[in-house]
This record gives structure tokens, C-alpha cells and sequence, in this order.
């Protein structure tokens, strides 16, 4: 009985080791499962803090940029003062210009005018007239008042003179307007009509080629005017017979009669709105410049010739003959110094050292002012003027420029 309690005990005994053992293999394998989650744990953190170094470099980066933007935005706006004011300067210069031209131009308008119309009241007059007619018509002054100055100065002394010519000049003006015409042509066809003024009488070319191709329908017009057909009105200029003085009156009134229709919705019209402001503007501008700039323009101009011709003025002889004379004293010196230089250095010892040195130094004196004055002989004044007006016309220094 006691053997086979010890052999149920050495039983138990075993199988609870074999157990124990199973147990210790799963623990092992539940350590082996635990230090692999370790590791992808230790290999995810390792990640993370690459990608927060990575972060930290970026934040870095972003921040330097943002403080290289701020510092430029500071600088930029310290700068804009100095871009103002420098913008500024140039729009006012710019506006000086304008103004300057502006009344140059009326001036000569006015000139113009005095010549044309016999003084300065008529003259006045008219060119209120032209203002008020380009306001009515939405038409730049800019493109009236010198081509009416000619007009009336090619009509002065003949049966034109006076209303009669205002009224072929309103025809023509309205009908620009109407038919949209640019200044240029509106220009062209008074200068066609101010050339068969001159002439007294009217060519073919004149009135089909140089008024027509400016104002359609002019041959049509000028027939319907004399009550004959093209044809008629054609071989009438070819035997010239048609005087200026007969057909422009019928002329402008035909004309006026022809874009009567359409005057009222073209003097509406967005294009004459801005013809009126062109006008505003160079009223503006011409008060400017009679405010007292155009007189400190010319004064400076009248100054600035003054001066030109100073420097080109036929006085060089006198201050010539001086210049050679002190030009060959100095040469004379030079050489009696070399001489004596010449003398000093043969002479040996070291008294002769400090004559030597006074001399190089007199003869250092005397060649700057042989260079000094060549440069005021007459043939080196008259190449330094001609370099000076070649290179305004843009000739290359140094080089033959021919006009």
C-alpha cells in the first residue's frame, strides 16, 4: 500500500513538472509576443520623433521666412515715402510740360489769329467763337483753332472774309462730328478748302482727291450745291470754271443741310463727351502755364541761348591771340628749366639736390599749363564745339559726323 502511494505521489509529481513546464513555455512565448510589441512600440516612437525633428525644422524655416517677409515689408514701407515723393516729382514735371505746350500752343493760335482776323480784339473773339463751338460739337479745340487760323488767313481780302467763312468752317466742323471724322482728317479737308481759297479757283484734285478722301461724298455734296450732276460739276472744274468764291458758300450750306439729321444724336455721343474733355484739359492747362510758368519757361529758354551763344560767340580771335602768347611764354620757361635741370644734374654733390628737386617740380608747374592752356587754342575750341553738336545728333565721339 505504501508503494502505491509513493508511486500516485511520483505520478502527481510529474505531471504537475510537465505542468509547470507548459506554463513556463507559454510565458516565455507571452514574453517573446511582448517584447516584439516593444519593439514596434521603440521603432513608432523613433518615427514620431524623426517627423517632430522634421516639424521643428519646418516651424524653423517658416519662421525665418516670415521674418525675412516682415523685414522686407518694413524696409518696403520706409521706401514708399521716397517713392512717392520721387512719383510725385515726375507727375508735377510731367504736368509742367503738358502745361508749357498747352500754351505755346494757344499763344500761336493767338498769333495766328491777330494776323489773320487785322488785331488782337478780333483775334480774341475768334477764338472765344472756336471754344464755344467745340464744346457744341464735342470736338477738341486742339484740331479747330489752328486750322481755322489758316482758313481765315488764306480767305482775308477776298468775298470769304468775315461770317461767310466761319460758316463754310462750321459745316466742315459739324459734319467731323457727325461722320465721326479723326482731327487729322478734319484738318486735311480745311486744308483743302483753304488751298482752293488761295487758288480762287477749284481744281478736280482738289475737291474728289484731297476733300473727298477726307469727306465722303464731297463731289456729290459740291453738285447738289451748284444744282448740276457729277458729271456737269466734273467737266466744269476741268475747264475751270468753278471759283472758289461761288461754290463754298453753296458748299457749306448743302453740307450743313446733309448731316442736319444725325447732328443732334453725334453731338450726345460718348466720343464728343471726351472731345469735350480734351478741350476741359487744355483750358486747364493753359492756365497753368499763363499763370506765370510759360514766362519763367521762356526766360529760361532766352537765358539758356544766351549762354549757347556766348560759348559759340566770334570773340575768340582777341582771347586767342592771348592764350598764344602766355602758351609760348610757358614753353619758353619749360625749356630754359629743362636747361637748367640739365645743368644741375650734371653737377655732382648734395648741394645740387635741392636744385634739382625745385626744378623738377617748376618743370611738373610749367607742363600743366601748357596742357591748360592748348586746350583754349582756337582749332581745339572749334573740334570741341563740333564733337558737342555731333554727339546731339547722335554721332559717335571721335568720329566725323556729317549733317
Amino acid at each position: 500500500m505504501a508503494g502505491d502511494a509513493t508511486i500516485k505521489a511520483r505520478l502527481r509529481l510529474t505531471a504537475n513538472a510537465k505542468g509547470f513546464v507548459a506554463e513556463v513555455g507559454r510565458a516565455d512565448q507571452s514574453l517573446d509576443k511582448l517584447r516584439r510589441r516593444a519593439r514596434r512600440a521603440s521603432t513608432a516612437t523613433d518615427q514620431l520623433s524623426r517627423s517632430t525633428n522634421r516639424s521643428a525644422r519646418a516651424s524653423h524655416a517658416a519662421s525665418a521666412a516670415m521674418t525675412s517677409q516682415s523685414a522686407a515689408l518694413v524696409a518696403l514701407r520706409g521706401a514708399l515715402p521716397i517713392v512717392g515723393v520721387a512719383a510725385l516729382a515726375s507727375g508735377a514735371l510731367r504736368a509742367a510740360r503738358a502745361s508749357i505746350a498747352a500754351g505755346v500752343a494757344t499763344e500761336g493760335w493767338r498769333n495766328q489769329l491777330t494776323a489773320a482776323m487785322g488785331g488782337a480784339a478780333a483775334a480774341a473773339d475768334t477764338l472765344a467763337y472756336l471754344k464755344t463751338e467745340a464744346d457744341r460739337l464735342g470736338i477738341s479745340i486742339t484740331g479747330l483753332a489752328g486750322a481755322y487760323a489758316s482758313l481765315a488767313a488764306a480767305a482775308r481780302g477776298t468775298a470769304l472774309e468775315g461770317e461767310a467763312i466761319r460758316e463754310v468752317f462750321i459745316s466742315v466742323a459739324e459734319a467731323s462730328r457727325v461722320l465721326n471724322l479723326t482731327a487729322d482728317q478734319t484738318r486735311g479737308a480745311l486744308t483743302a478748302l483753304q488751298q482752293m481759297i488761295s487758288k480762287g479757283r477749284v481744281s478736280a484734285e482738289e475737291l474728289s482727291g484731297q476733300l473727298g478722301e477726307r469727306l465722303p461724298g464731297a463731289l456729290q455734296i459740291a453738285a447738289r450745291a451748284m444744282g448740276v450732276t457729277t458729271a456737269e460739276l466734273y467737266a466744269m472744274l476741268q475747264r475751270g470754271e468753278l471759283l472758289a468764291t461761288d461754290l463754298l458758300p453753296r458748299f457749306a450750306r448743302e453740307l450743313r443741310a446733309s448731316v442736319a439729321g444725325g447732328l443732334p444724336a453725334a453731338v450726345d455721343s460718348s466720343a464728343a463727351a471726351f472731345g469735350r474733355l480734351e478741350t476741359a484739359i487744355h483750358r486747364l492747362k493753359t492756365a497753368v502755364a499763363e499763370s506765370g510758368l510759360l514766362d519763367l519757361a521762356a526766360n529760361l529758354a532766352t537765358g539758356a541761348a544766351a549762354v549757347l551763344n556766348t560759348v559759340s560767340a566770334t570773340e575768340t580771335p582777341l582771347a586767342a591771340d592771348n592764350v598764344a602768347g602766355r602758351l609760348e611764354a610757358a614753353r619758353g620757361a619749360r625749356g630754359a628749366a629743362a636747361e637748367q635741370l640739365n645743368a644741375a644734374s650734371a653737377r655732382r654733390g648734395r648741394s645740387a639736390n635741392p636744385a634739382r628737386a625745385t626744378l623738377r617740380r617748376r618743370l611738373a608747374d610749367l607742363d600743366d599749363e601748357i596742357a591748360r592752356l592748348e586746350r583754349y587754342l582756337p582749332e581745339r575750341i572749334g573740334g570741341t564745339i563740333a564733337e558737342l553738336r555731333g554727339q546731339s545728333r547722335g554721332c559717335a565721339p571721335g568720329r566725323s559726323c556729317r549733317a
